[in-house]
């Protein structure tokens, strides 16, 4: 719950033993992954402390998350759809470069600060360093693989989460938002993807879902260079 400008991560008093248990397993995760993170970076929450007993205390931000966002606002710019994919590729771009796999890359998991800024969380799934991931991606933002007990994570399945999130920010609406999760898990398996011709930053989210691009540096990279081509009316709206 928020208190002032902090925020506590614990597991849910109801839940099961096992369940308390698993999430427990979750927040050293993510305690974990905020120590080898700076504390204080644009790009993700400030943490204050972590114990057993309280848990996670993070920073607050009361303008919740981008997906949340996204649905509420009738009309957002452009240029602020733009900024937002290229602040979300710089959040992955710093988790890779310290070892840390996020696992679960959307919207929904980006929350924005005061300046609307984006700042990537719930990094309790997260592989640090190699190590097995404690979650995956919802079905929209999942690269088809093998879904075995280890559940397998990597920077490519990162990017294509990263691909479909920038679709969802740059349309308003997830990949395949009209279909159920059995039939986008068959399409995305068969390589066909919603269209993004004459979508802003299309070249990039196709690259991401075909799996074609390397690090989410060259993601960022791509976005910049795709921008300096795109149309310079910050009047320009989506709706």
């Amino acid at each position: 719950m928020p208190s002032g400008d902090r925020v506590k991560k614990s597991p849910h008093p109801q839940g099961s033993s096992y369940d308390k248990q698993w999430q427990r397993r979750q927040l050293e995760r993510e305690f974990e992954v905020y120590q080898r993170l700076p504390n204080i970076h644009p790009r993700v929450l400030r943490m204050f402390s972590y114990s057993d007993d309280d848990g996670l205390t993070l920073e607050y931000l009361s303008n919740g998350n981008l997906s949340s966002y996204l649905e509420k606002e009738k009309e957002i710019m452009l240029w602020q759809r733009l900024q937002w994919c290229i602040e979300a590729a710089e959040g992955v771009v710093l988790l890779h470069s310290l070892g840390i796999i996020h696992a679960d890359i959307k919207p929904e998991n980006m929350l924005l600060d005061e300046r609307l800024g984006v700042r990537i969380i719930d990094m309790s799934g997260s592989s640090i360093s190699g190590k097995s991931p404690l979650s995956l991606e919802s079905t929209r933002f999942f690269l088809p693989r093998c879904r075995t007990d280890d559940m397998p994570c990597s920077v490519i399945t990162d990017l294509f989460a990263l691909g479909s999130s920038f679709y969802q920010i740059i349309t308003g609406r997830q990949p395949y938002a009209e279909l159920n999760d059995e039939e986008v898990e068959m399409r995305f398996g068969l390589k066909d993807f919603p269209s993004v011709n004459g979508i802003p930053f299309g070249h990039t989210i196709r690259r991401c879902w075909r799996c074609e691009i390397a690090s989410a540096q060259i993601v960022l990279d791509s976005l910049i260079e795709e921008r300096r081509h795109l149309p310079t009316n910050p009047d320009l709206s989506i709706q």
